[in-house]
């Protein structure tokens, strides 16, 4: 089950504020973890649009643009709970069901964080247009692989232990 709502608020096609919330339900989680908020908010200003650069003909268009958001992430074999048994093994000519991997119930979907800024520029009658973004995006509760020693039968199982940063800067025109 999911829900989802967005509003968009646009004053003078100068100012533009976008705001979205997502209430979804997974049921590859355990049903602690199986409900999550999913928020993003963005802001725009169209500087074109204001009296102090009414004289610039040749700017056709200046945009400057944030957004930070909230997404999720469902790493699929490993919620599988369906993978926690299997029958392909085989003793004696028998298929026998064994447990492949110690399942974890505190196991989140992972999160990422997002920043975004961006400029878009426009100029000589749309003759070169330009958009520029830097970002930024952060995952605190990435799923790995944690190592256990062989005494609990097992030699791994999966928790929400890692972290990942991705950031950049990209350039179009």
């Amino acid at each position: 089950i999911s829900y989802f709502g967005n509003l968009n608020y646009n004053f003078r096609n100068k100012y533009f504020l976008l705001g979205n919330l997502s209430y979804d339900g997974n049921s590859a989680t355990n049903k602690d973890n199986r409900y999550n908020f999913y928020p993003s908010l963005g802001a725009a200003w169209r500087l074109s649009a204001e009296g102090f650069l009414n004289e610039a003909r040749w700017l056709d268009d200046f945009k400057l643009r944030g957004s930070w958001s909230v997404t999720g992430n469902m790493f699929s074999s490993v919620y599988d709970y369906s993978k926690l048994y299997y029958t392909t093994r085989r003793m004696n000519g028998t298929g026998v069901l064994l447990r492949e991997i110690i399942p974890n119930n505190e196991l989140e979907l992972e999160k990422k964080n997002t920043i975004n800024a961006g400029i878009d520029l426009s100029l000589f009658k749309q003759l070169f247009n330009i958009h520029v973004d830097y970002y930024n995006s952060n995952v605190n509760n990435l799923v790995i692989e944690q190592s256990i020693p062989e005494t609990f039968g097992y030699t791994e199982y999966f928790d929400n232990g890692g972290k990942l940063q991705i950031k950049g800067l990209e350039v179009a025109a």
